[in-house]
C-alpha cells in the first residue's frame, strides 16, 4: 500500500486522471475504511451497518477517483461525512509547489472558511477531481499532524 505522502505527491504532480493512481487512492482509502470495519466468525466477508464500500461482502473495483467529480466526491463523504466542500475552476492560475494549477478544492468540517483552521485543506491541481483528491489527502495528513490517529 502507497504511504499517504507518497499518495498526495503522486496526487499533486498527477496532470490528468489515472487509473493506477485511482487504484492506489482506492487502496489507501479501503484499507482505512476496513479498519473500522467488524469481521463476523466464520465469514470471509467484511461487514458493517452501514459499508461505506458497495456490495455485500467485497471491496468495489477502483472508481474512477480522479477522472470524475462525483466519484471524488463520493469519496469525501466516505472518508469524510459531513464536511463541506467547494470546488471550482477559476482563470488566473495559482503557482504552487512550483507549477501553475486553475483548479481547486476546499474542504472544511464547518461551512465557515478560515484558512488557518486545523479541520480543513485546500487542493490545487490540473482538473476538479484531482483537486478534490489532493485536498482529501492533505486533511488526512493534518489529522496525523496534530495526533489523531
Amino acid at each position: 500500500m502507497t504511504a499517504l505522502p507518497s499518495l498526495l505527491m503522486l496526487a499533486e504532480k498527477a496532470t490528468a486522471g489515472s487509473r493506477e493512481l485511482d487504484y492506489a487512492i482506492a487502496e489507501w482509502a479501503h484499507s482505512r475504511l476496513l479498519a473500522s470495519y467488524r469481521r463476523l466468525d466464520g465469514d470471509n466477508g467484511w461487514y458493517s451497518d452501514d459499508p461505506p464500500i458497495s456490495g455485500a461482502n467485497k471491496i468495489a473495483p477502483a472508481d474512477a477517483y480522479t477522472f470524475s467529480i462525483d466519484c471524488a466526491l463520493g469519496l469525501v463523504e466516505q472518508m469524510k461525512p459531513g464536511w463541506f466542500w467547494r470546488a471550482g475552476h477559476v482563470p488566473s492560475f495559482h503557482w504552487h509547489n512550483g507549477a501553475n494549477y486553475d483548479n481547486w478544492c476546499h474542504l472544511s468540517r464547518t461551512n465557515a472558511s478560515n484558512c488557518d483552521r486545523d479541520d480543513e485543506a485546500t487542493g490545487w491541481a490540473n482538473s476538479v477531481p484531482l483537486a478534490i483528491i489532493v485536498a482529501l489527502l492533505r486533511s488526512f495528513i493534518q489529522e496525523h499532524k496534530d495526533g489523531t490517529p
